[in-house]
């Protein structure tokens, strides 16, 4: 593979990255929202606090209703992971292999130094010679 073919692919994987990154943000504050909601529920019909005192309509929807919510939400969450790690594997597969490219690439050019060293070398000491 190509090396910039390798690094635009593996710019487009980090950002398809970022994006899960912020998708999970959402779901989380969607989580966090509907716990909130569901524990208002909850401490309603327990009676602990007035219907008047919650901040949302609490009346609107059963616990069962928020539950399965809550359940949908996490389970984007742990799907929204896996596909991100999927993803980071991907990209360090896609940076080795580019680094394992450059690497072919340079030793011939190290051959080339050592060659050109030795050059030097054996012509200093004909020059010294002389």
């Amino acid at each position: 593979m190509p090396t910039d073919i390798g690094w635009r692919q593996s710019k487009s994987v980090r950002s398809n990255i970022m994006s899960l990154i912020r998708d999970i943000a959402k779901e989380n504050k969607k989580l966090m929202q509907l716990q909130h909601e569901l524990l208002q529920k909850q401490l309603v019909e327990a009676g602990a606090i007035e219907l008047s005192d919650t901040d949302v309509k609490v009346n609107l929807f059963s616990i069962y209703d928020k539950k399965e919510e809550i359940a949908e939400c996490e389970s984007n969450i742990e799907q929204y992971l896996s596909i991100m790690e999927i993803a980071m594997l991907d990209d360090s597969d896609l940076i080795f292999m580019n680094i394992n490219e450059i690497e072919s690439k340079t030793k011939d050019c190290e051959n080339d130094v050592d060659n050109c060293i030795n050059e030097i070398d054996e012509l200093r000491c004909e020059i010294e010679e002389e």
